[in-house]
């Protein structure tokens, strides 16, 4: 009897010495932190000649084949058949509250100021792209401050518009579906959405659809919409691709 218990403690302190050398051989290393770097936001100003080289750039790295612009002052030219339509003609829209989503890129870079804007626009067979700055100087807080959040509650509350125009004694009515878009691009703030619209006048009707993405990555403020392409993912890396080129 005296034996076995002998034989059981050694069997209990060999398992012991065992455990032991395991748990200090095996152990796995406590993991190495991997150091963070903070992303330093863009903070650089640009000027006509700046908007000028990053479009050209993006024009050459995406091979869209377009052509590159630059003017003083903020580009609201019609961008779309809709925007043509509207022109200058006084026009009834309801709901009254939803008019600045129609002119979406006119109602945004009015919050620029008139001093010292300057615009570059970037045109091609599949997408345009126009990036709007103050020369020299930095994108006023009211537009920045906000962006993300004003785009999305306006697209959240006119998702549906009517339009009635006389044009040339013509009676003349369009109706307007917006559809937000969850977009991810590497801008600092983007927001996305499609526009579709049906154009009745004279018995006549015709329809499109457009798809844009607007940005604000720094100092610089970024419209890119589709003409074939109505795939946001095209638009998410046409802006990102202007980003990768303004912060060179």
């Amino acid at each position: 009897m005296k034996t076995f218990l002998m034989a059981a403690s050694g069997a209990v302190l060999v398992a012991l010495s065992v455990a032991a050398c395991s748990t200090g051989t095996n152990a796995a290393p406590s993991p190495t932190p991997i150091p963070t770097v903070a992303v330093q936001p863009n903070d650089r100003a640009y000027t006509k000649n700046d908007l000028s080289s990053i479009l050209n750039s993006v024009n050459t790295r995406l091979g869209l084949g377009g052509t590159v612009a630059t003017q003083d002052g903020p580009q609201t030219a019609a961008v779309d058949a809709l925007s043509a339509f509207l022109g200058g003609n006084a026009a009834t829209i309801k709901p009254a509250s939803c008019v600045d989503l129609l002119k979406s890129d006119s109602q945004l870079v009015a919050k620029l100021g008139s001093e010292g804007v300057v615009a570059g626009t970037l045109s091609s067979s599949q997408l345009n792209v126009i990036a709007t700055a103050v020369s020299g100087a930095t994108l006023p807080d009211s537009l920045t401050s906000n962006f993300t959040a004003s785009q999305r509650s306006i697209l959240s509350s006119c998702k549906h518009l009517t339009i009635a125009q006389t044009v040339d004694g013509q009676e003349s009515a369009v109706s307007v579906d917006f559809t937000p878009l969850t977009v991810t691009t590497n801008a600092s703030q983007s927001v996305g959405f499609r526009e579709s619209f049906v154009i009745t006048s004279g018995g006549a009707g015709s329809s499109s659809s457009r798809t844009t993405v607007e940005a604000i990555d720094g100092n610089l403020l970024i419209f890119v919409s589709g003409v074939l392409a109505q795939d946001e993912t095209t638009l998410e890396k046409a802006v990102n691709a202007v980003v990768a080129a303004a912060k060179k």
